[in-house]
This record gives C-alpha cells, sequence and structure tokens, in this order.
C-alpha cells in the first residue's frame, strides 16, 4: 500500500507563523478519522465474536 502527499491550491489566509493550515479543520478531519476507526474495530470485534460463538468458544 503506498501512501501519496497530495497538495490542494486554496485560498486560505497565511497565518501569523507563515502558514495556512487551518487547525480547527483538521482537527475535525482528525477526530473523523479517528470515529470511523473506532467504528470498523467495533463491527470486526462483533463479527469475531459471532464467529467466535459459532465455534463454541
Amino acid at each position: 500500500m503506498a501512501v501519496q502527499a497530495t497538495t490542494t491550491p486554496t485560498t486560505d489566509a497565511i497565518s501569523p507563523n507563515s502558514s495556512n493550515v487551518n487547525v480547527d479543520k483538521e482537527t475535525v478531519s482528525l477526530i473523523d478519522a479517528d470515529l470511523r476507526y473506532q467504528l470498523m474495530v467495533q463491527g470486526l470485534n462483533s463479527k469475531f465474536h459471532i464467529l467466535r460463538s459459532s465455534m463454541g468458544g
């Protein structure tokens, strides 16, 4: 699995530290990814529990 960086043109204002990173947007994106990951893990755990139960364990 290869990872590739991407850039997107933006019109966001540049902050005093010479960055146009929107910390609020990045935080929301990180929280979204984390919640999706947690949901996936819970779903897999449920499926594995069902599988273990069906095997008598």
